[in-house]
């Protein structure tokens, strides 16, 4: 396997450390670290819920939104 461009991975990652992201839950993330998974052969991002400090670590980019689109609560 050849080795990645980290140059290129800088260009093309969606998000940086800092930035607010969305899972499929209601509430903030924030990225606190970005790496190459060589396993995955994408970008993953470790993250902080916003609500409580839970980690999450190595969740793929493609599980990431910049928008909520959590659940909805009908009433």
């Amino acid at each position: 396997m050849a080795t990645p461009n980290f140059e290129g991975l800088r260009q093309v990652a969606q998000y940086n450390v800092g930035d607010k992201a969305y899972l499929s839950t209601n509430g903030t993330w924030t990225v606190t670290a970005r790496y190459w998974s060589p396993g995955k052969q994408c970008i993953v991002y470790d993250l902080v819920y916003d609500y409580n400090g839970v980690e999450l670590t190595r969740v793929e980019e493609h599980r990431l939104s910049r928008q909520n689109k959590g659940v909805r609560l009908r009433y």
